[in-house]
């Protein structure tokens, strides 16, 4: 989209708080937890007991904690910080033209969101649930992008979000205010010793100090602001002492595991910067910087000996404040808890979202007349003292764009805003005004240069344009003038021993303390609080009444936390606290709502809808081996975007017998898999109520997209004693399968045998048959699929019968087994009847049970003499399975290919040699073309260091990952165990699961959300026992799924196919699923090679690359 003329870019605002910046609500009371002044001291007598529930409902974990909102008070938090109240920058926003009140939005003014969050939780949940805000915002600002505004521990969580979560493809700019990339030893400090003054001194007569203390070190957060990179302590050795592995300043494993988790936090986000990033930063306050060390017995600290120096904002060191990679670096003699609300920062923020683009493409000052278009522009935007400024104007016609000669442009330059330094500057006095001379070259354009001020600051450059026989125009263009910092002065707060000087006599951060702390005084126990005044107001005298706090004037937007539903289940007419009975029928009610009764789930609401859709019909299908259901069929859930069900989803159940029973309720809107929950009753049992536990099974909502519709669905989830299975599409049906984990093993080890033994079909003089690797065979003997892409029709014939045998088999094993059900029986009639149908979108979605479905041959006889390769299930139809494990991702069905898509090819180069084929250098060849296209980055690797680095962040990031290489899978009960499973790479080099885990952990995820393709031997051959593999180790680390073979596969075969695959899916012209199938059928009715059903999607089918990539 174009922008006009005196635009920006489609946006809209996101203010991103920063620590204890949002409220706290408890959500079954509706309290406000944090922070309630006026609350907390209506009765002084009931002081004591309203601060012990506030501290006790902040202790971290505690689930009935929800944000409700930005702060609205003054806060002192001693030592920390001293925070304004948000509302003034909102003010600010609007005042600019932003509309700040979400629900009266106008079209005219963009809009301005504030985003609360639970500050005490880890601060990747905080980014994920800012994600989910912004993908709410961006449904209702069409081709808009987010500019976040982040304040504090805000930027944190933003950065986070845009790096971790995918965010850098939804946000187009990011102001940091204060915040830290390396942390701030006064986070240490705190965590040390508790608030000095929590609020109001006398607030500290009830031990607050101590309370808050043990209450920080509850969140999980403020150890992720504990610095990593700066040594900034020392003990009296003047050695460094890493608070990381010297853990005597905290007690308990659960502490030092979340120090060590905040650690690594901090070295996975490192100061990468994907959009652009303008940073704010206070400088010149007393700032904490460096600490001493002193212990007592058994290496516990005895205290530290803190140090400060006027390098920071009061709480972030410069240090820390500075991003390396920032585009602008600003800084301002401003405190930390007043940044945002700092006249000179409102003014460049003014210009950043507003003035600029009073411009052409937020550089080009242009103006239009009745006859003429007049421009005018420097040549960049920021400058170092005494560089040179060259400018330019043009006059033209505007009608027939004939330059005009003979104009006079006159430039002046004024100081608009001195930039306040870390380091002392000269200033110089105002230039005088320049007059552009009429370029030689160019024709109607003016030109002139001149030497930047000395003094750092924000310049107007105003330029008076006079046309012959027209009116004089004036433009205005601004540009920086900033010194670099000196590297010698950060590289000095970096790593300088301690300095045990004492502070200076003028150092102001003691009077502020004293100041906030005499807010109230000891004997003003009485005083009613309003909003908290700043501690350079005079305070209110004790016998003046203070008028009532205002009204809140924080509106908060419909944010996904603060409008967080459940999925609940209750029973009707059932006191949940007794046993469910033998013999009786109970009502298991589902619903959808903003309370979390007894047994509920997050409802994972934000992919089920549409942009266009208000309200979902959810199917709601009951599965279980331990009740009788005597309510037929699916029930109707009916969604709105926001609020509550419409109705409830109602199942009448019968216990079948004493004890702890399983109910699984899945959830699916047009066939596809939402999520679904385990619910355990207890019957009979006097000890115990009626619901025992509830579990959450699904795909994780981060990042989710609207799903499309599947024309069948299978759920299948394993009960322990064997896998409750769920089939949703024209008709529905539930069963059980008793199936043992060990079991699947074998029958899926029998199909990939069946596949395997093809690969090694040979045709000679003696026939055709098998000729297992490694084996003798005659010289005649020609090894069909590994030499040829066109299969001989007589091979075809034979692969035909022995694959639909394998398949055949798989279909009774699973269906009609010696213990199978007479629903088991059931829904293999059913599948096997939809599936001898047009093609199916076909949506598997399980846990643990991991089979070849392509290969699954549905005929409802086998007849060897007359096979229908129709029947094959991955020759019909679109097969997507999703396997559900801990910490899946599911993400958009479309990978971004603007400005450029991402690559890794990963090779064993020693394969054609081993092979004497060319395969490897001919897929070279074909990524060394695409790459040439300029619409695509690729990046080739060979060795297993180059992927090593790939995984870990330490090369460009990939959306799409291609291995073509060796690969052993072992399974369980291999001596070597899964974890040796390994991809080989050139000169013999091994990339092991073992080795993958220990060098690229699966706690740091995959930035690009790849799909990965391993198109090598055994790659996908997976146990069912699921837990050993590649597959797994990609997902769990966020990639968006998986490509891979079912066994091992034709090297010749394997390079074709990928160079097809990749031709037709980078085009973008079909789905993921689509391709794939399309493939499978071109290579059999083409060329009879079944080949394709090798491959295994284990990813949603309709991802797809957009925009497509015409190659």
């Amino acid at each position: 989209m174009s922008t006009p003329t005196g635009s920006p870019p489609p946006h809209f605002i996101v203010f991103v708080p920063g620590y204890m910046g949002s409220k706290l609500r408890d959500r079954q009371t509706g309290e406000l937890v944090w922070v309630d002044v006026p609350a907390l001291l209506s009765n002084i007598m009931r002081l004591r007991e309203k601060l012990d529930w506030m501290f006790t409902a902040l202790a971290y974990p505690n689930p009935d904690i929800q944000p409700a909102g930005i702060l609205d008070q003054v806060i002192f938090m001693p030592p920390l910080f001293k925070q304004e109240q948000y509302g003034r920058m909102l003010a600010a926003l609007e005042k600019m033209g932003y509309d700040i009140d979400p629900e009266q939005l106008s079209s005219s003014r963009p809009a301005a969101y504030t985003f609360s969050y639970d500050w005490r939780q880890d601060n990747r949940i905080s980014a994920r649930q800012l994600g989910e805000a912004i993908d709410l915002w961006r449904r209702r600002h069409p081709g808009a992008k987010a500019w976040i505004i982040a304040h504090s521990n805000g930027g944190i969580v933003s950065r986070w979000y845009i790096e971790k979560e995918g965010g850098k493809d939804h946000v187009g700019r990011l102001f940091l205010m204060g915040s830290p990339w390396d942390g701030a030893p006064k986070a240490l400090e705190t965590m040390m010793t508790g608030f000095e003054v929590t609020l109001l001194r006398l607030f500290n007569l009830l031990d607050a100090q101590q309370r808050s203390r043990e209450i920080i070190q509850s969140f999980p957060s403020f150890y992720q602001l504990i610095p990593v990179c700066n040594p900034f302590l020392r003990n009296l050795s003047n050695e460094v002492v890493d608070p990381f592995s010297d853990f005597g300043w905290i007690e308990g494993d659960a502490h030092k595991q979340m120090a060590l988790d905040g650690k690594r936090f901090n070295q996975e986000l490192g100061t990468t910067l994907s959009v652009e990033t303008l940073c704010f930063f206070g400088a010149r306050q007393p700032t904490t910087n460096a600490g001493l060390v002193r212990y007592a017995a058994g290496d516990r600290w005895s205290g530290v000996e803190w140090s400060a120096n006027e390098a920071g904002d009061g709480t972030v060191p410069e240090r820390s404040a500075v991003h390396p990679n920032a585009l602008e670096k600003l800084p301002y003699a401003v405190g930390h808890g007043d940044i945002y609300v700092n006249p000179a920062v409102l003014e460049k923020l003014e210009w950043e979202l507003v003035r600029k683009y009073r411009t052409v493409s937020g550089t080009l000052a242009e103006a239009v007349t009745e006859r003429l278009k007049i421009g005018f522009e420097p040549g960049k935007d920021f400058y170092e003292p005494g560089e040179e400024i060259r400018i330019w104007a043009s006059i033209h016609d505007k009608e027939t764009g004939v330059p005009v000669s003979g104009g006079q442009v006159d430039v002046s330059v004024i100081l608009q805003q001195e930039l306040v330094a870390s380091t002392p500057f000269s200033s110089s006095e105002p230039l005088a005004t320049l007059r552009m001379r009429e370029s030689e070259e160019i024709p109607g354009r003016y030109e002139a240069a001149f030497a930047a001020p000395d003094s750092q600051g924000y310049y107007a450059l105003n330029a008076l344009v006079q046309a012959p026989g027209e009116p004089a125009v004036t433009l205005e263009e601004l540009v920086l003038v900033e010194r670099e910092p000196n590297p010698a002065w950060l590289e000095g707060l970096h790593s300088a021993a301690i300095d045990h000087a004492e502070p200076p006599d003028d150092e102001p951060l003691a009077e502020d303390r004293e100041r906030s702390a005499d807010l109230v005084g000891e004997e003003d126990l009485s005083l009613e609080i309003g909003t908290l005044v700043d501690s350079d107001e005079a305070t209110t005298p004790a016998d003046t009444a203070v008028p009532e706090p205002p009204a809140a004037t924080d509106v908060q937007p419909p944010l996904t936390e603060a409008q967080e539903r459940y999925l609940n289940c209750q029973i009707e007419d059932h006191e949940v606290l007794e046993p469910l009975q033998t013999g009786e029928i109970y009502t298991l009610a589902f619903s959808v709502d903003l309370i979390a009764q007894a047994a509920a789930v997050v409802f994972d609401g934000e992919r089920v809808f549409t942009e266009e859709e208000e309200v979902v019909k959810l199917a709601v299908h009951i599965n279980t081996k331990d009740f009788f259901v005597h309510t037929t069929g699916s029930q109707t859930l009916v969604v709105p975007r926001k609020g509550k069900s419409k109705n409830k989803a109602r199942f009448d159940i019968e216990p079948k017998r004493p004890g702890e029973g399983e109910v699984t309720v899945v959830f699916f809107k047009n066939n596809n898999f939402i999520q679904g929950m385990t619910v355990r009753l207890n019957v009979g049992d006097p000890a115990k109520g009626a619901i025992t536990g509830v579990e959450k099974v699904g795909r994780s909502p981060e990042g989710a997209f609207a799903v499309q519709p599947r024309d069948v669905s299978l759920f299948i989830k394993n009960t322990g004693a064997g896998f409750d299975i769920t089939m949703v599409g024209v008709v529905a049906a539930e069963a059980t399968l008793p199936l043992t984990l060990p079991q699947l093993d074998q029958m899926a080890s029998r199909v990939r045998q069946a596949l395997k033994d093809i690969v090694y079909m040979g045709k000679g003089s003696a026939g055709i048959q098998v000729y297992p690797k490694g084996t003798p065979m005659p010289a005649d003997v020609d090894l069909v699929y590994q030499s040829h892409i066109t299969i001989p029709a007589d091979v075809n014939a034979e692969a035909l019968k022995r694959l639909s045998r394998a398949g055949y088999l798989l279909y009774q094993d699973i269906f009609y087994g010696p213990s199978a059900s007479a629903e088991a029986n059931l829904l293999g009639d059913k599948l096997c009847e939809l599936a001898s149908k047009e093609t199916l979108k076909i949506q598997i979605v399980s846990q643990e049970f991991l089979l070849p479905w392509g290969v699954l041959y549905l005929a409802p006889e086998y007849d060897p003499a007359n096979i229908n390769p129709s029947c094959f299930l991955g020759l019909k139809h679109i097969i997507e399975h999703i396997p559900i494990q801990q910490h899946m991702s599911s993400m958009q069905g479309t990978i971004p290919s603007r400005p450029l898509l991402s690559v890794g090819v990963n090779f064993n180069t020693d394969i054609d040699s081993q092979l004497s084929m060319s395969v490897v250098r001919d897929q070279q060849a074909f990524w060394k073309g695409i790459q040439q296209s300029g619409l695509v980055q690729v990046s080739e690797r060979t060795s297993g260091d180059e992927v090593y680095q790939s995984l870990t962040g330490a090369a460009p990031v990939d959306q799409i990952l291609y291995f073509y290489c060796h690969a052993v899978s072992y399974q369980l009960n291999d001596p070597a165990g899964p974890g040796s499973s390994y991809l080989k790479l050139s000169n013999q080099q091994r990339v092991s699961l073992d080795e993958l885990r220990l060098r690229a952990s699966v706690k740091k995820p995959l930035s690009g959300s790849p799909l990965i393709f391993i198109n090598a031997c055994e790659s996908a051959e997976l146990s069912p026992l699921f837990y050993g593999g590649f597959m797994p180790y990609f997902t769990s680390r966020g990639a968006r799924g998986m490509i891979g073979t079912e066994c091992e596969t034709p090297a010749r075969f394997a390079a074709g196919w990928a160079n097809e695959f990749f031709q037709e899916f980078l085009a973008g012209d079909n789905t993921l699923g689509e391709v794939i199938l399309k493939l499978r059928q071109k290579y059999y009715y083409q060329d009879n090679n079944l080949m394709g059903l090798l491959y295994a999607l284990y990813c949603d089918g309709d991802t797809r690359i957009d925009p497509g990539i015409q190659l």
